[in-house]
């Protein structure tokens, strides 16, 4: 019984840190490919 315990112990801290860092990825990271994707987009539709 005392490894179930253990292992029921530690799973807040996997559901806390995936609500983390899947935040940190759709805050941070998902805004910055959509800029890239959306500047190449602008530069082919209007070339110098």
């Amino acid at each position: 019984m005392d490894a179930a315990r253990k292992c029921r112990s530690r799973s807040p801290r996997w559901l806390i840190g995936g609500i983390i860092s899947s935040t940190l990825l759709t805050l941070l990271v998902l805004p910055a490919i959509y800029r890239v994707f959306h500047r190449k987009d602008q530069e082919s539709a209007n070339p110098v």
